[in-house]
């Protein structure tokens, strides 16, 4: 259940239950029901019985462990919590505050939450919505961005999920907003899989045009994640969260099969374990994966520049109408001038015959 009181939090959940209630996806948090008759306003929603993935990231790194698989399905799910939301008709919802404190965690299923920035795609935007960690560049310096907003936040969320760390950890949020505008980013170390940093520096480029939509994610993330299965050497074990109750309703999607727990220790994680063999593995498919990201993105641009010419033909097409309407009014015009000058050659020859 969620409380608000505060004039910016009532606003926050009137956006949050717009939003929850228009939307319906297994990869996003379901809301039951809302009370707004009295302050406090309050929602309940479903309940994410192993918190967020912030929490299992940051404070449970003794208690919590978790390899490729892992960060291969969750990042596949929220990409298709994002593709739905995106491809929202009429009005594609953009997040804004995509990060992953906002990712909750049920039976080892992803579901997104916090809506109370998201936004339509037509709505008037406003800057530094969200979390400056996570922040795009033109979210934080202009009014003028659309979903690839989104797409950056997520290529942060990538690189955290690998690292294991929180970005920009060591700075304030005036220096992260300074050095995302300078296109300064966290550091990418060498041993991550060649395939796995081009997907973080397409998510997070300084353009939002080169940046990846959401489908062209879950397609690159299904040419890598098969390459990585055989890495996982562990034999599965039970799933086990510290006090975490259970949930009754089973997910209808399918996680992570197991989180290797080895007793309050864990393996090193920074970076993924077996990132040296994933680089060797991945040379060989680093071309082609190259290779279909430029033709997605190159593919993206042509639809662009064909809605443009679609829309300058129709604009053409509208002022040519007008220029045709213009051109009959001038010639009935001209008809009627030489109507009056035959009428008026006619009464000045009756005049000179009377004369």
């Amino acid at each position: 259940m969620k409380i608000f009181e505060t004039q910016t939090e009532i606003e926050a959940f009137w956006n949050e239950v717009e939003v929850l209630a228009s939307v319906s996806h297994p990869n996003i948090i379901e809301l039951y029901g809302a009370s707004k008759s009295k302050l406090p306003y309050y929602m309940i929603m479903e309940l994410a019985n192993q918190g967020s993935l912030y929490n299992v990231l940051h404070k449970m790194r003794n208690e919590v462990d978790y390899d490729e698989e892992h960060v291969f399905t969750w990042c596949n799910q929220i990409s298709l919590a994002m593709t739905y939301l995106h491809d929202m008709k009429p009005k594609p919802i953009i997040h804004r505050d995509l990060k992953s404190s906002n990712v909750l965690l049920k039976d080892q299923v992803v579901k997104l939450c916090d809506f109370g920035t998201a936004c339509d795609n037509h709505t008037l935007m406003t800057n530094a919505k969200g979390t400056v960690a996570w922040m795009a560049p033109e979210v934080i310096s202009t009014t003028s961005y659309n979903e690839k907003c989104d797409v950056y936040s997520f290529g942060v969320m990538i690189w955290e999920l690998v690292m294991r760390k929180i970005p920009f950890e060591k700075y304030n949020q005036y220096q992260i907003m300074r050095k995302v505008t300078e296109n300064q980013r966290p550091t990418l170390p060498e041993t991550i899989p060649s395939s796995i940093r081009l997907l973080i520096t397409q998510c997070w480029s300084q353009d939002p045009a080169e940046r990846p939509g959401f489908k062209q994610v879950s397609t690159l993330l299904g040419l890598i994640k098969p390459h990585l299965k055989p890495l996982v050497h562990a034999p599965p074990s039970p799933p086990r969260f510290p006090d975490t109750p259970s949930s009754s309703t089973p997910s209808p999607v399918s996680g992570p099969t197991n989180y290797t727990v080895n007793n309050g220790s864990i393996r090193p994680l920074e970076p993924l374990p077996h990132v040296a063999e994933s680089c060797a593995l991945f040379t060989e498919h680093s071309q082609l994966y190259e290779d279909l990201s430029a033709l997605l993105s190159h593919l993206d641009r042509k639809r662009g520049t064909m809605r443009s010419l679609e829309e300058q033909y129709k604009e053409l097409t509208k002022q040519e109408k007008i220029c045709e309407q213009s051109k009959e009014e001038k010639q009935i015009k001209l008809q009627m001038l030489r109507s009056e000058n035959d009428g008026l050659n006619n009464d000045i020859h009756a005049a000179l015959d009377q004369f």
